[in-house]
């Protein structure tokens, strides 16, 4: 299992604050998504991501709102599809 700190950063984007982990410096990338549910997040990838590191430039993201990145937007609404997709 990764020590996913190593690998921990953070953007701020339209909606807020994103966390994501970058792992592997391929010319190839993979963009993972995680699913929606209780415990979801970018954690969700921490089994597999050093291994798919070796082959390709991982990133894991965090959607809006999950995570540990901002759970409350601008104007407290809840994110809609508008903010996601900006976001």
């Amino acid at each position: 299992m990764a020590k996913l700190a190593a690998y921990e950063k953070y953007i701020d984007l339209t909606n807020g604050r994103t966390r994501y982990f970058e792992a592997g410096n391929s010319d190839h990338h993979v963009i993972m998504l995680h699913g929606i549910g209780i415990m979801s997040s970018a954690n969700s990838y921490r089994w597999i991501l050093e291994d798919m590191a070796k082959k390709y430039h991982c990133y894991a993201i965090d959607g809006l709102g999950w995570g540990t990145g901002t759970r409350e937007v601008a104007g407290g609404e809840g994110p809609n599809f508008h903010m996601v997709i900006d976001h």
